[in-house]
């Protein structure tokens, strides 16, 4: 499934993020807080991880000879389990090889929890990907026990504000003042800022005042598959 990514300012979609879901076999459909942790417990992530890496970097070169949503990234999040126990390089240099879609269209996101618990691995590994012309998220910015001096050493494109601090927009003023550090940080690093669960106008109108870049939710629209947000895409405005 995928998500669009909205430049807010000007309306425009400039990424999608690429999003696993299960669909049972008595019809229900599972989301990623129910399997994500048993996958990484048995493995599994690592198979489940290169299909839809893989998948994601095929998706995006269809949209880009289909002329849709042109100079858009896909994202990809990439478990610290596929880092640790693949050679999670050589997959991504495959999956673009094989997709011939240039690095720059993907970006890599990365749970802040997994940077902080091994940060000279996780140092070694971005510069690596970086060098390789990807780019680089960190999701979930500012739930896990963040040092901000990793900030400065990691070459870190763009933070994803998470729905946790989005939920209560703009009632909650602890959360605004979250939501305000974090725009600060970033533009004070040259990073982008991007808003996740962005559900109501009265959120997307205060992240717009505030300067955040980017917002994803369901304001905007639901997690699609393939087919449904190739027409998504053909209808946004």
């Amino acid at each position: 499934y995928y998500q669009a990514q909205i430049n807010i300012k000007e309306n425009k979609i400039v990424g999608l993020e690429a999003l696993v879901r299960w669909n049972y076999r008595n019809g229900r459909l599972i989301l990623p807080n129910e399997f994500i942790a048993y996958a990484e417990e048995t493995k599994l992530i690592l198979p489940l991880g290169e299909f839809v890496l893989k998948s994601a970097c095929n998706f995006i070169k269809k949209l880009q000879n289909m002329n849709l949503a042109q100079g858009a990234i896909v994202a990809v999040n990439i478990s610290g389990i596929q880092i640790k126990n693949s050679d999670i390089f050589n997959l991504i240099v495959t999956s673009l090889k094989n997709s011939d879609l240039e690095a720059k269209y993907l970006e890599v996101e990365l749970t802040e929890s997994y940077i902080m618990e091994n940060t000279e691995q996780s140092l070694l590994t971005l510069h690596k990907l970086k060098d390789l012309g990807i780019k680089l998220a960190i999701d979930d910015f500012g739930t896990g026990y963040s040092s901000l001096s990793y900030l400065k050493k990691f070459p870190i494109d763009k933070l994803k504000i998470d729905k946790s601090f989005v939920d209560e927009l703009p009632n909650n003023p602890k959360d605004v003042a979250i939501a305000r550090t974090i725009i600060a940080l970033a533009k004070g690093l040259e990073m982008k800022t991007i808003a996740e669960g962005v559900e109501l106008k009265k959120q997307k109108d205060f992240l717009e005042k505030e300067d955040c870049d980017e917002v994803q939710g369901w304001f905007y629209g639901k997690a699609l598959r393939e087919n449904d947000f190739i027409e998504f895409v053909k209808n946004f405005k």
